[in-house]
């Protein structure tokens, strides 16, 4: 293992479990990584001092150090999001290969100049257990399917008099064009 390689350790686990049980020159090293002024007047250092304690070779690791553990959580946390995502999806479909739920529309976007597009939906099984976030990209060939089969149920709901969950007073909008 190299000393950037032990150094970028010792800070990760000061990080998790604080630098108590680490050596003086770790504890600083981790200190000065974590932005852990706290830790340096604990140990009684200032930034000087502990830049001359590790030495200019040691010294010049610290910032490195700090962005892989950066880059560490950062990672750590899409992965914990991944996790809570596949629960909460396996929660809300435990026990059904095939599941209906009510949805409400939170937001969409898009790519200018694509045609793929995204929707952010609360989706809740029908009468029962709680309300989960899902967010939908959908291709090209998707996006176009779900516009026509939407264009086509409104259409048909608006001919004959109107759809049998119109609002007193609505009138047939103008996008679902001319019968």
């Amino acid at each position: 293992m190299s000393s950037f390689e032990h150094l970028v350790l010792k800070i990760g686990e000061a990080a998790s479990n604080g630098p108590g049980w680490l050596s003086t020159g770790e504890a600083l090293a981790a200190a000065l990584a974590l932005n852990r002024s706290d830790w340096l007047a604990k140990m009684g250092y200032t930034i000087p001092q502990a830049l001359e304690h590790g030495g200019t070779e040691w010294a010049a690791m610290i910032p490195a150090a700090a962005d892989a553990i950066r880059t560490a959580d950062a990672t750590l946390a899409v992965t914990a999001k991944s996790a809570a995502d596949e629960t909460a999806m396996l929660t809300m479909t435990a026990g059904a290969g095939e599941i209906e739920v009510n949805a409400s529309l939170v937001t969409y976007g898009n790519a200018p100049g694509y045609r793929d597009v995204s929707f952010t939906m609360d989706v809740q099984r029908l009468r029962t257990g709680p309300a989960h976030r899902l967010n939908m990209s959908i291709n090209a060939q998707g996006s176009q399917r779900m516009a026509e089969h939407v264009l086509e149920v409104h259409r048909l709901a608006w001919s004959d008099g109107g759809p049998l969950d119109k609002v007193e007073g609505e009138q047939r909008p103008r996008w679902i064009g001319p019968f």
